[in-house]
C-alpha cells in the first residue's frame, strides 16, 4: 500500500487523484452475544468495557461514512477527528484480545470495501481485530491523502485566478505597436501558487505516506 501512495505521489506534482471513501459494517448486531461471551469468563470480562468503548466510536465512524458515500463527499477533517477519538480505543482492544487469546471467529465479521479494488462494492472480511486496526489506519492515511487533494484543487482554482489577473493587467498594459517582442525563453517563470497552502499540502501527502507504511 505504502508503495503505491508513494508511486501516486512521486508521479502527480501537478495533478493529485481521487479515490472513493471506503465503508465498513456495524457492529451492533453482534455485540450483545459478543459480551455475554466475554463476560462469561473471569479472564475475559474486562475486555467486554473495552468493547464498549469501541463500538460507540466506531458507530459514529460507521454513520459518517455511509454519509460520505451517499453525498458523495470524503469529509477528510470529519474522518481524521472520529479516528482519532477510536483508534486509541480500538489498540487497547487489539491488545486486551491478543493478550487474553480471545478467539472471535463466529462471533464477530469484521468487513470493509477498499478503496484500492476497482468494485467499490468488493468486501474483505476478517475475524480479527488486527484487519479492523490496519484499515482504521488505511482510512486515516486516505482521509490525509483527501485533505491533500482538497487543498490541491483549491490552491489550483485560485492559481488560476491570479495569473488571469496577471495577464489581464499586462495586456493592458503593453503596446504590439510601439513595444518590443519578448523573449519567452529569457523571461523568470511566475509562480501563483500559495507557498503555505504547498507546504500544507506537503505535510498531509507525508502523513498519509507515513501511515499507510505503518498500516
Amino acid at each position: 500500500n505504502s508503495e503505491v501512495l508513494c508511486c501516486v505521489v512521486v508521479c502527480t506534482a501537478a495533478m493529485l487523484y481521487h479515490f472513493k471513501t471506503p465503508r465498513t459494517r456495524d457492529w451492533e448486531k453482534y455485540m450483545k452475544k459478543l459480551q455475554s461471551f466475554l463476560e462469561s469468563n473471569e479472564s475475559t470480562a474486562h475486555v467486554s468495557a473495552w468493547l464498549s468503548k469501541a463500538q460507540e466510536q466506531r458507530r459514529v465512524l460507521v454513520k459518517l461514512l455511509d454519509e460520505c458515500a451517499k453525498e458523495h463527499q470524503p469529509r477528510p477533517d470529519d474522518i481524521i477527528k472520529v479516528l482519532s477519538q477510536y483508534l486509541p480505543i480500538l489498540e487497547q482492544l487489539v491488545e486486551a484480545t491478543d493478550a487474553n487469546e480471545v478467539k472471535l471467529i463466529g462471533r464477530l465479521d469484521v468487513v470493509w470495501t477498499s478503496f484500492l479494488c476497482v468494485n467499490i462494492n468488493a468486501k474483505s472480511l476478517s475475524h480479527e481485530l488486527k484487519f479492523e486496526k490496519i484499515c482504521c489506519y488505511s482510512l486515516l492515511a486516505l482521509a490525509n491523502y483527501q485533505k491533500a487533494v482538497e487543498l490541491h484543487h483549491r490552491n489550483r482554482q485560485e492559481s488560476q485566478k491570479s495569473k488571469a489577473k496577471a495577464n489581464a493587467e499586462q495586456a493592458v498594459d503593453s503596446d504590439p505597436i510601439f513595444d518590443e517582442p519578448v523573449d519567452a525563453n529569457a523571461q523568470t517563470p511566475q509562480i501563483f501558487d500559495d507557498k503555505e497552502t504547498v507546504k500544507e499540502i506537503s505535510q498531509y501527502l507525508k502523513n498519509a505516506a507515513s501511515i499507510w507504511n505503518y498500516a
